[in-house]
């Protein structure tokens, strides 16, 4: 099962997926897209980069919340959790908004 932590507070956010979607090459092949995708923004976006994880079982991503960061949050928050109506036994996600 991925573990997929999704955090956004004022001044950044950060998303940690750790575990592998074992039993689905489709949730884990989403989980990494979505992941790299974020990464991706980030860098073309210019955004401020705290961590960057690509590794196999373990990846994730924390930058700077701008206005498009918090869109980019919401994104993959909507993303992650269609995963796991879809993928129960795969995809666990817990998201959190600290004001």
């Amino acid at each position: 099962m991925t573990h997929i932590h999704l955090v956004r507070d004022h001044t950044k956010v950060t998303v940690v997926c750790r575990g592998h979607a074992t039993g689905s090459v489709e949730a884990c092949a989403a989980i990494s897209t979505l992941v790299q995708t974020a990464v991706s923004w980030a860098h073309t976006a210019g955004a401020v980069i705290y961590s960057e994880v690509l590794e196999s079982g373990h990846a994730g991503i924390s930058f700077d919340a701008g206005p498009q960061g918090m869109t980019v949050f919401d994104l993959l928050h909507a993303g992650f959790v269609n995963l796991q109506h879809k993928y129960p036994q795969q995809v666990w996600v817990l998201a959190e908004e600290i004001i």
